[in-house]
């Protein structure tokens, strides 16, 4: 009788086992199931952009097509991203709009500074800075500053990061921008 409970606790480990298993299976199929298909929404998203980038009739819809993409590529292909980019930049100065070109810059200087390639990313957020303080927008500029803050911080100098988000944060309170405010504060400590 020890022996019968015995083989009958065995059948039942492996009848549990085999289901276990086949649940864990099903579950790490539908995981990279799901992954393709993120990966291929993905692909065709980026693929369509690259179409509407290439068939814009114009320097507008083709500077948001090229905006969009680098966004796109912004979490997974840093050349990529910085490439569409400086060509959203060209547009920019051509039609001499200066919004832009500081909205790119930023961008930019953004995307460099996640690459811990600190020297660039300050070279394009200062560029970024110059236009928005030229266009006396404010809150641009203090956008810019809280990311200079965050480009010193990461590069351990730490008196000048004080000194930008300072700044930033003065030029938040200045346009009452409380969102914008809270962030920078935080970002001092």
């Amino acid at each position: 009788s020890s022996s019968a409970a015995s083989d009958v606790y065995k059948r039942q480990f492996h009848i549990l086992s085999d289901m276990i298993s086949r649940k864990i299976l099903f579950v790490v199929f539908s995981l990279f199931a799901s992954y393709q298909f993120a990966d291929a929404n993905d692909f065709n998203y980026i693929d369509s952009l690259k179409k509407a980038e290439q068939k814009a009739p114009n320097d507008s819809i083709r500077y948001e097509a090229l905006s969009k993409l680098a966004i796109a590529y912004s979490d997974s292909a840093y050349s990529k991203s910085i490439q569409c980019w400086k060509d959203a930049l060209s547009i920019a100065k051509r039609n001499r709009n200066r919004e832009q070109m500081a909205h790119v810059y930023h961008q930019i200087g953004y995307i460099l500074l996640r690459k811990g390639e600190f020297p660039e990313a300050l070279l394009e957020l200062k560029n970024a800075l110059a236009i928005h303080e030229y266009n006396d927008d404010i809150k641009g500029a203090a956008q810019v500053y809280n990311d200079i803050g965050l480009i010193y911080k990461n590069w351990g100098r730490y008196e000048q990061a004080l000194e930008s988000h300072l700044t930033s944060l003065k030029h938040f309170e200045a346009i009452k921008d409380s969102e914008g405010a809270s962030m920078t504060a935080n970002n001092i400590g």
